[in-house]
């Protein structure tokens, strides 16, 4: 990935943690990701990317974006 905005949906499908745009929307929806430890709640609010970032789905899921 390149630093930069992206909506959440579309992080999640370009990192692999989601299949699709509805399964994104979906896990979501029942605040089963986290950037940073932060739960992620709101599918419209753009998110900075920048090297380091955690994002996770789940306990098992993780992933670090280095750019």
């Amino acid at each position: 990935l390149h630093k930069g905005s992206y909506s959440p949906i579309d992080l999640l499908v370009k990192t692999r943690l989601a299949s699709s745009k509805s399964e994104a929307r979906r896990l979501i929806e029942q605040k089963g990701i986290r950037i940073n430890g932060q739960a992620l709640t709101s599918q419209k609010v753009p998110i900075e990317v920048s090297d380091g970032i955690i994002v996770a789905k789940g306990k098992k899921d993780i992933i670090k974006i280095s750019c």
